[in-house]
């Protein structure tokens, strides 16, 4: 399998507390798709840098297998 039979998304948003289970509707986020986890980590520095002051912000990469 190579590097492009994935693709990567950035999401999170502001979390209602600080046990990350529910997000606050309003602020949910799905950034890409990137072809390479760099570019998706670059876009996940980002977001994370931005909400750096929000206790209750968290971003994640996800990985998607693509066929």
């Amino acid at each position: 399998m190579s590097m492009f039979d994935r693709r990567y998304w950035v999401v999170g948003g502001i979390y209602r507390d600080t046990a990350f289970e529910e997000m606050t509707p309003d602020s949910r986020s799905v950034m890409g798709p990137y072809r390479t986890r760099t570019e998706a980590e670059s876009a996940w520095r980002v977001a994370a840098d931005a909400s750096r002051s929000d206790c209750m912000a968290r971003f994640s990469i996800a990985e998607e297998r693509v066929r």
